[in-house]
């Protein structure tokens, strides 16, 4: 077993144990929390294999200071990894899309796991300003908590921040979006130039 699959199997028996997770033990866990917690390492590495990985290291930190380099990465314009405290908080920063007023901009994010992952969506929240979603508050999309009757076990969290990411440039109609002008949404993408 790798050290950082190890590690994250040691993180995810820590947040199973944690008070707000029920309070089970680890030796406790249910067949169900073996399954949810196997699915999230089985994307965790499919999401380093593809380049996508965020550093290792305090999520919000990490996430804000990363780019997108690296040849995966920054084809994506998505980079991602679960906090190393709680495999159910992935946080993930993207790139703003190509040739719109977000381009060149850089946005934290977070999407929040439920226990019983994937049979039951996430939500997703972006942390950034960004004159396209209010920060902190949940994104209302097909894939997200908002819409579970939509909801596949498909869906990862990789292909999730991704459809987010697209999701930029569509009409602000969702719970969560807003419509800053075209002007402050450039000044927001400035604010959080990428290098």
């Amino acid at each position: 077993m790798s050290i950082s699959r190890a590690w994250l199997l040691c993180a995810a028996l820590a947040s199973c144990a944690r008070p707000g997770a029920g309070g089970r033990r680890p030796s406790s866990l249910t067949p169900r929390d073996r399954a949810t917690i196997r699915r999230i390492l089985h994307e965790w590495r499919d999401v380093k294999d593809g380049g996508l990985g965020l550093p290792i290291g305090d999520g919000a930190a990490a996430a804000d200071n990363a780019t997108d380099g690296g040849a995966a990465g920054a084809i994506a314009g998505v980079r991602l990894a679960p906090h190393p405290r709680n495999i159910y908080e992935w946080h993930f920063t993207v790139a703003g899309p190509p040739n719109s007023s977000y381009e060149r901009g850089l946005y934290h994010g977070v999407v929040l796991l439920p226990r019983d992952y994937p049979a039951s969506p996430p939500r997703v929240r972006l942390l950034t300003p960004s004159g396209r979603f209010a920060p902190g508050a949940d994104i209302c999309l097909s894939a997200s908590a908002h819409h579970p009757e939509t909801w596949s076990a498909k869906w990862q969290v990789r292909t999730l921040v991704t459809a987010m990411r697209a999701h930029f440039l569509a009409p602000s109609l969702e719970l969560g979006g807003v419509d800053a002008p075209r002007a402050r949404r450039r000044a927001l993408a400035r604010a959080r130039r990428a290098s």
